[in-house]
């Protein structure tokens, strides 16, 4: 039952810390670099489309001077490719080219020396396949009609890469529909010729990619299966086609040995004459031609980079001859990144954050590119092995940043550096007042939350004064009602919870508990009125999935819901229509609801002002309205610190109208949405927000233990109100000195 308390309410875990300060500096990389971070992100670029439409989009090529991801938007009324490409250099640049059934476009690949690109297209009337040399701005300089080339089947997205000479290498693995199981490699001269044609078998070309001379080579893959015709791995053979001497040249072999689904090779290039350059979900490798030896030279989530497992195997990574790293990548979005070695001068700055947090993640990319002298470093902690963590801080030591979920943020407010010590004060200006409250002890900001989130009840019931008498008058009233609170994906809200924490939000806000008199701190007919009306209204009456009926119905009082962004207020008038009220949890003086942080920031206070000032450097992009964006919608969807960032959450459901979700099994979809009632209701939500109190943990775990104890049979009322009497008047007595 602990569980499903912690679960429910989502308290932070809390430590006991003893504190002594830290004096030393941030190391340099030279004293910290190991494997996984000797090489630095140095170029971070979405490759990222502003344009509306029905779209199929594919990101295929990247070589030292770029990469390049094209779209093809097939409105019937504005059919058009849109090209958009990501210098080395860091420079964006957007191409539209008109297109028909008479111009498709099927692939796209720049051009070597980053002055355009080639794209091949189709004419449905005709059957032509066509190849068109274009500049960055897409203006049409060459057309070429290629006749050697089957028109049969074929489909977007081919895979075009370009070599040094200006020969052309088409890999159309991915542009033929089901069923065809040949996959065609063809190497074109800039005048359309067709100077080469492989044909293999479906899943035998890996992969087609630049090498450092500018030659195109192809990856040759034969699958090795066990006795069940389970993948094991893969013997691979990497070759080039010679095409002034007729004739084809092995580079290299290597085998790739299956480890599991998550970190088997995304993408894979030639390093040196000695290496090979990949990447997986887990990060950027070396290894030798064997693949008996890598190590990791790159980790995605250290450095504040997400991916995820490719779309149609088209990552693309490569090297030029200086050892720099260039590749394709993504996460919701697409990437371009170039690595290169860490200087040693480099300052390394320690974050902590909880496994699989990405509140900070975009952060600290863009902190990475924006501040080359300095790298923050993520560390992930689970929630339940931090005792590395743990005994750093007790020592004075520790990260200069870390999340407050890892640490007993308000119970050891002296291990934490005032914000207002040093953050900008216009930074701290564009914050909602309502979200800082999480990060406030005794008035003051110690804790900066990145994002939030609102737990609330949702009901038809126009209740004013919403507070725990009023609660208990309108249940006890009630001749319908079935169930206290609902909930739509979960169990309903069990017994002990409601007479626990419904009734019991903390020490200062309780129906039934008192601390003015320490012998007798349960009001005995209050306790048994909470305890009558819980087992009057058992959780499993009423199925969760029909909670929403029930509400409609009167059955059900409420349904807790969690509003995490914008979109939340679609569903609730979606679900349950424009009467529906957020009335929230009863109080002691009143309705409240929980505003609870998607990652809160902390500045270990034993630091140097130096390094207390680089943490204010990170704050400032944490707070940046590009970052806010991307946090609150792609990173990590939850409502923005940032006011301006907010407000326009809020204006954005008016996009959501028409759009469809899933509830379960059924699907609903949007309606018109009024913008000032969204608005309406979030600022009346957040001005009845109030943080949940950590220090109370042991206080609730006394009462959820007793009265779980009550609705099992173990104890009668009698027996319970004498046992927390006891326990608790012993707590307040012990708190109290």
């Amino acid at each position: 039952m602990k569980a499903v308390r912690v679960l429910f309410f989502a308290l932070g875990i809390v430590l006991f810390l003893s504190g002594c300060n830290r004096k030393t500096i941030v190391e340099s990389a030279e004293k910290d670099v190991n494997s996984e971070n000797a090489y630095t992100c140095v170029l971070y670029k979405e490759l990222n489309f502003e344009t509306p439409g029905e779209e199929q989009d594919s990101c295929i090529d990247c070589s030292a001077s770029g990469a390049l991801k094209y779209k093809i938007c097939l409105l019937d009324e504005d059919k058009h490719a849109e090209v958009l490409t990501a210098s080395s250099t860091g420079s964006l640049q957007s191409a539209v080219i008109s297109c028909d059934d008479e111009h498709m476009i099927l692939g796209v690949g720049a051009l070597p020396d980053d002055s355009g690109f080639v794209t091949i297209s189709s004419n449905s009337l005709t059957s032509e396949v066509s190849i068109e040399t274009r500049d960055k701005k897409g203006e049409l300089s060459e057309h070429t009609v290629i006749d050697d080339y089957a028109m049969t089947g074929l489909s977007m997205p081919l895979i075009i890469t370009v070599d040094a000479q200006g020969n052309i290498h088409v890999d159309d693995r991915n542009g033929y529909k089901p069923g065809n199981e040949k996959i065609n490699y063809c190497i074109f001269s800039p005048n359309g010729k067709l100077l080469k044609r492989k044909t293999f078998d479906k899943n035998e070309l890996y992969d087609i990619f630049l090498l450092t001379d500018g030659r195109v080579a192809y990856d040759i893959c034969d699958e090795v299966l066990d006795e069940n015709h389970m993948r094991q791995g893969s013997n691979h053979t990497i070759a080039c086609v010679d095409i002034d001497a007729d004739k084809e040249e092995t580079v290299c072999e290597y085998k790739e040995i299956k480890q599991s689904d998550e970190l088997s090779m995304y993408a894979v290039g030639i390093f040196d004459e000695n290496e090979l350059v990949y990447m997986n979900e887990d990060g950027v490798f070396l290894s030798d031609y064997s693949m008996q030896t890598s190590s990791k030279i790159f980790d995605w989530k250290a450095a504040g980079i997400e991916v995820s497992r490719p779309f149609m195997k088209q990552y693309k990574i490569c090297a030029d001859k200086e050892g720099t790293i260039y590749l394709q990548a993504g996460y919701q979005k697409d990437y371009f990144m170039v690595l290169k070695p860490t200087p040693n001068n480099v300052k390394t700055i320690r974050l902590a954050i909880p496994k699989n947090s990405k509140a900070y993640l975009k952060a600290v990319a863009e902190f990475n590119m924006l501040y080359p002298e300095y790298r923050v470093y993520v560390e992930e902690y689970d929630y339940d092995n931090r005792t590395q963590l743990l005994t750093e801080l007790v020592a004075g030591d520790g990260p200069l940043l870390l999340d407050a979920d890892l640490v007993p943020f308000r119970e050891k407010k002296e291990y934490w550096e005032p914000l207002d010590n040093v953050v900008d004060k216009e930074d701290l200006e564009n914050l909602n007042e309502f979200a800082t409250k999480m990060g406030q002890i005794d008035d003051r900001l110690y804790g900066l939350a990145v994002a939030f989130n609102i737990d609330t009840i949702v009901s038809y019931e126009d209740i004013g004064d919403w507070s725990y008498d009023t609660c208990v008058d309108i249940i006890e009233d009630s001749d319908k009602l079935d169930v206290l609170i609902g909930m739509r994906f979960f169990e309903n809200m069990q017994e002990t919870i409601l007479a626990s924490y419904f009734f019991n939000a903390g020490i200062d806000d309780s129906y039934y508990l008192s601390t003015d008199d320490l012998n007798n701190v349960v009001d005995s007919e209050k306790m048994k009125r909470v305890l009558k009306i819980v087992k009057e209204h058992p959780s499993d009456s009423i199925p969760t999935d029909e909670a929403i009926n029930a509400l409609k119905n009167g059955r059900i009082l409420g349904i807790r819901e969690s509003v995490g962004y914008a979109h939340s207020f679609c569903e609730l008038y979606t679900l349950y229509g424009e009467d529906i009220k957020i009335i929230g949890y009863p109080g002691k003086d009143g309705a409240k609801s929980y505003i609870q942080s998607n990652g809160m920031l902390l500045i270990n206070r034993s630091y140097s002002e130096e390094e207390k000032e680089i943490a204010a450097k990170f704050i400032k992009v944490l707070l940046s309205y590009d970052v806010q964006k991307y946090v609150t919608t792609s990173g990590n969807p939850a409502f923005s610190t940032r006011k301006d960032v907010l407000d326009e959450q809020l204006e954005m459901t008016k996009l959501e109208e028409g759009m469809e979700f899933g509830d379960g099994e059924n699907w609903y979809q949007i309606g018109k949405i009024d913008v000032s009632r969204v608005k309406e209701d979030m600022y009346k939500l957040l001005k009845q927000c109030v943080v949940r109190n950590e220090e109370d943990e042991l206080y609730q775990d006394i009462i959820m233990e007793e009265v779980d104890l009550f609705f099992e049979g173990a104890i009668n009322e009698e027996e319970l109100v004498s046992r927390l009497n006891k326990r608790l008047g012993l707590f307040f007595k012990e708190r109290s000195h």
